[in-house]
Formats: C-alpha cells, structure tokens, sequence
C-alpha cells in the first residue's frame, strides 16, 4: 500500500501511467517491501529455533542505507536476498555499512557473504565483536548512544542510534529512531512469544533493566528480529516485565514451613 501510493503522488493525476509503473514492479523477483520511510524489511529462512522459521532482515535509510541483520546462510535465501538489494541499487541507493544485533547464528548467516560481496564494513558492539572475531571481521564498534544520521530526499532526516540492551545476549543491540520513535528490536521484543534468556550470555537481571529502559522511550513501530511488527509497543514491554517477574518469582525455591534451622 505504502509503494503503490507513493507512485500515485509521483505521477499525480496520471493515474494510467501510475498503472503501469505498478504493474512492472509487481512482475519483480522482490521478497521485500517498505514498512515505514526509510525502513524496509526481507524476512529471511534462518537457523532460528522452532515455530520460529524466519529472521528478518532489515534497511535503514534511503539514498544512503545499511543493513541490519543478515540472516540466512541457505543458498536460496542469499539469491533473494541480493535480488532485493539489487532492486534498492536501481532506485538509486547505495549501501553503506551492515549492522549486527547480536551474534547468534540466525542473525548473522549471510554477514561474510555480503561484507565480500558489496565490500562495505561489519559494525557492531564490542561483546559481539569479540565473540564472532574469528568468523566474521568487524571493521568498526558500535558504542552505546551512538548515532548514524540518514537524509532522505524530501523532508526531514532520519535519525538511528544503538542501544545497548544486554540480557538475550551480552553484547545485544536495538536500533531507535527518535524522530518517529521507530524501534529495531532484535531478539530483545519479538513479533510472536517471548525472548530465550540463556545463561551464561543470556542474563535475567539485564534482561529486565534493558527492557525498563526500552520502557522509557517515546515508541512508535516496533520492529523485531522475528515476527510481525509491533504497533502496542508499550502495551508489549508491559507484558513482557509482567510475565518475566512471574515466571522468576513461580521459580524461586520456597522453603518448607517446618524445615530445621541448622546450627
């Protein structure tokens, strides 16, 4: 709906030419579409855990983008990848950097691929970094706060920053738009159940911080690693502390009324 409207006001009262401008993009090889300005969205066949089957891979920007999470190391699934990175290209875009959430497997599979393929730098945190040293290179650090400024052609800009969110994993990344209050969640929110919080990486106590001060945020879209997006976005972190605290709390080890105090 967002593309068809936008070739509408392209060609204003040229409704026919409008038609036909469609009708050739729909006959596209595309696995990917525009969610919100400046935010498209690949969802990707991954070595993700069951029901989950796939990740999605996501660009930032416009003229300018990066992109956001790689995911497939499947053959089939890099070919579509590369046709919908090709369709951007002919609009005009170029490809800047990719961005890392985090380092687990189904969010980084076809990383090495498209870092050799584009020739463009890995960026993500230190704790991810130094965990996928040995597989992928990492040209740059992503520091907590630190933000990457996208000008679109009309309009104001877009403006995204890394969040430091550890729990899921250590070195775990959401990307926020303050403008729109856009937020790339990775495995931290998901579009369906809930996050896998796995020690000794995963951590609950951080888990919980992190989303407290996801909490925080003026929030629009969120836009996870897996699943649809999320329009309640408060509504969801909600939730997720509410039932976080429940299941610590069913899982603390009560002691027997009549148990002896040792000596």
């Amino acid at each position: 709906m967002l593309e068809t409207l936008k070739v509408i006001a392209h060609h204003g009262t040229n409704i026919d030419a409008a038609s036909r401008e469609m009708q050739t993009r729909n006959h596209l090889p595309r696995a990917g579409g525009e969610m919100i300005r400046g935010v498209h969205v690949c969802p990707l066949r991954s070595l993700t855990l069951p029901p989950l089957t796939h990740t999605n891979c996501y660009f930032l920007g416009e003229r300018e983008m990066v992109i956001v999470d790689p995911a497939s190391p499947f053959d089939d699934e890099q070919e579509k990848l590369l046709s919908y990175i090709e369709y951007l290209q002919d609009q005009g875009t170029v490809m800047k950097e990719i961005w890392i959430t985090h380092h687990h497997h189904d969010h980084t599979g076809a990383v090495q691929m498209l870092r050799e393929k584009l020739r463009i730098p890995v960026a993500t945190h230190r704790a991810t970094a130094e965990i996928i040293k040995y597989d992928i290179p990492v040209d740059r650090l992503l520091d907590d706060g630190q933000t990457y400024h996208f000008n679109f052609v009309e309009g104001p800009s877009s403006e995204w920053s890394a969040l430091h969110t550890p729990g899921h994993a250590n070195g775990h990344l959401c990307f926020y738009e303050k403008n729109t209050g856009t937020l790339l969640s990775g495995d931290h929110i998901l579009g369906w159940g809930t996050a896998i919080i796995a020690p000794p990486d995963g951590n609950m106590a951080d888990y919980l911080r992190s989303l407290e001060r996801l909490r925080a945020l003026r929030l629009g879209f969120i836009f996870p690693g897996h699943g649809p997006p999320v329009a309640a976005a408060h509504d969801r972190i909600d939730y997720y502390i509410a039932h976080r605290r429940e299941r610590e709390q069913d899982e603390r080890p009560t002691e027997h009324p009549h148990a002896a105090t040792p000596l």
